[in-house]
């Protein structure tokens, strides 16, 4: 995925895109180096956070039936 999309999945409800982001540090002096290391980390934590929610869902989807809807019902209260 590439760091525009991952952007709006971690930030969808921001008001900015990546670029107005990315153009906004670049108005306080950050340097090429610096911007590039924010795309990387903006992938990275979505990777990240994707890759949790997978292996979640592959363990839910290991679960006895009636064991599905109590572990599904955990994960909600823990995400709130």
């Amino acid at each position: 995925m590439n760091s525009a999309k991952a952007f709006q999945r971690l930030f969808g409800d921001l008001e900015y895109t990546l670029d107005e982001f990315l153009q906004l540090l670049r108005s306080h002096g950050w340097g090429d180096r610096d911007i590039e290391n924010v795309k990387n980390f903006i992938n990275e934590a979505f990777h990240n956070i994707y890759l949790h929610s997978t292996t979640l869902n592959a363990i839910e989807d290991l679960l006895p039936e009636p064991m599905r809807a109590y572990y599904f019902h955990l994960r909600m209260i823990e995400s709130k």
